[in-house]
């Protein structure tokens, strides 16, 4: 629905990283290795973006059902890394729901 607006919290871990990590797969050590972590000058073992942005997405669904295909692309900029011990705030507000190409295109901030 254009104008819908939510916010989501996500309380992350060291702990969920890792469970997540051991699920979803990836080869990048930042989010196992806390050594490779700081070679990278984070301060901590990373969260997959991924399970980032899945609230948002949960949400975004919700306000905007699929009709009848339930593909999703998200084009997404993470502004900073997410690491154990934080709790991530997002907001998001629908600006359009439209279809373009035959495929239907939600934009939001």
């Amino acid at each position: 629905k254009e104008g819908a607006h939510s916010v989501v919290q996500q309380d992350v871990s060291s702990e969920s990283i890792s469970a997540f990590h051991h699920v979803f797969g990836g080869t990048n050590s930042i989010h196992t290795d806390p050594e490779a972590a700081r070679r990278s000058q984070i301060d901590g073992v990373v969260q997959h973006g991924v399970k980032t942005l899945y609230p948002l997405i949960a949400v975004l669904l919700n306000q905007c059902p699929p009709e009848s295909n339930p593909s999703v692309r998200v084009d997404a900029k993470f502004l900073a890394a997410v690491t154990g011990g934080e709790t991530v705030s997002s907001s998001l507000k629908v600006l359009s729901s439209l279809i373009e190409n035959n495929e239907r295109v939600i934009r939001f901030e």
